[in-house]
């Protein structure tokens, strides 16, 4: 959330599931998959549909159920208009993945990371950090 001290201006950001998605979770786990037999799955010819699809809603202002916020940074105007420019670009996910994978191999460790809202706020927090917002704990 962001509020300008100036206008009174207030901004919520969220990264939340498609609402069709949202209703069961094992909709964003198991793919649609099409094929013409089971010989042809077993070739790999089959139309694999995700249905993990998310967006980020934009709130001008806060909503009421929202009860608590907790200051954790000071920006100006020109890193919320930048901001605004990663949400756009930055910010490359489009689907809500609930399922994070690590596998150790050493120095070429294999990574495949969550996209779920706690994901959106750290890397927005990352962002503003490399955006050089003042952040404090």
């Amino acid at each position: 959330a962001f509020v300008n001290n100036v206008t009174g201006k207030r901004y919520v950001f969220l990264f939340t599931p498609e609402e069709e998605v949202a209703s069961s979770i094992s909709t964003m786990l198991f793919p649609e998959i099409k094929t013409s037999s089971h010989f042809q799955a077993l070739l790999g010819n089959a139309a694999v549909k995700w249905h993990n699809q998310a967006d980020i809603e934009i709130y001008e202002y806060w909503p009421e159920h929202y009860k608590c916020f907790v200051r954790l940074a000071e920006t100006t105007g020109d890193t919320f208009t930048r901001f605004l420019d990663w949400l756009n670009g930055g910010f490359d996910h489009d689907g809500f993945d609930p399922i994070e994978v690590f596998v150790d191999e050493g120095a070429e460790a294999l990574v495949l990371r969550s996209t779920m809202c706690h994901d959106f706020v750290t890397d927005a927090l990352w962002a503003l950090y490399g955006m050089n917002a003042t952040l404090r704990a």
